[in-house]
């Protein structure tokens, strides 16, 4: 960081990655109170969120917000009931001219766990160190499930999306011959926060509780 133009600023309190930080914090505290968190990417993003609350002094607010988002999780659990004890719910991302999925530790597969709803297999087991899952295209069928839930970040990637949704193998898929396959925000499904969570609880209410619709 540029410690010049952190300092014209003039912060009252400097909050920095570890890793990246760990160097210059004896700089950064000369210019503020410094504290740096060893963040690991969205799969703690549960910990980073009450790391933020407590460093702000802003617990109670988290604290009901925390309670906010319980009560949505055990309201759908309970809307949805037992319709998809024996379903699997995947997700995949379409970026940069290949797609993956997300393990349950991510920020996306830790929803679907609360929520109580199963990944299918090539989504159920740990992806260190961040929870990303790669596909190939000769392994698409791995990323089929009895729902799909689809996203792409740019305009390219939609394009590498819609030659995928014209191959064979596509078409084969058990979700998409039963047009159990939604499109849904990328940014929203792999981000990190409450806000984003809440997104993801509307997405699963919209599409799991009505008639699943056909690709859009």
């Amino acid at each position: 960081p540029n410690l010049e133009t952190i300092s014209l600023l003039k912060p009252d309190l400097i909050l920095g990655w570890q890793v990246a930080n760990s160097e210059v914090y004896p700089s950064l505290s000369q210019l503020a109170p410094t504290i740096l968190y060893d963040w690991q990417g969205t799969k703690t993003w549960r910990e980073y969120f009450n790391f933020m609350a407590e460093v702000l002094n802003r617990e109670d607010a988290a604290e009901r917000a925390w309670s906010d988002y319980y009560d949505r999780v055990e309201q759908l659990k309970t809307a949805l009931g037992d319709r998809y004890a024996n379903k699997t719910i995947s997700f995949v991302y379409f970026c940069c001219d290949g797609f993956g999925s997300q393990a349950p530790e991510s920020f996306m597969g830790s929803i679907l766990e609360d929520i109580g709803l199963q990944r299918p297999s090539s989504q159920a087991k740990p992806a260190p160190p961040y929870g990303e899952i790669q596909f190939s295209e000769e392994r698409l069928p791995e990323a089929d499930g009895d729902v799909i839930f689809l996203a792409s970040y740019y305009d390219s990637d939609r394009a590498y999306l819609n030659s995928i949704l014209e191959k064979p193998l596509w078409k084969q898929l058990k979700a998409v011959q039963q047009n159990h396959v939604h499109i849904v925000d990328a940014e929203t499904w792999r981000g990190g926060n409450l806000l984003a969570a809440h997104a993801i609880i509307d997405d699963l209410s919209k599409y799991l509780l009505d008639t699943p619709s056909s690709e859009s």
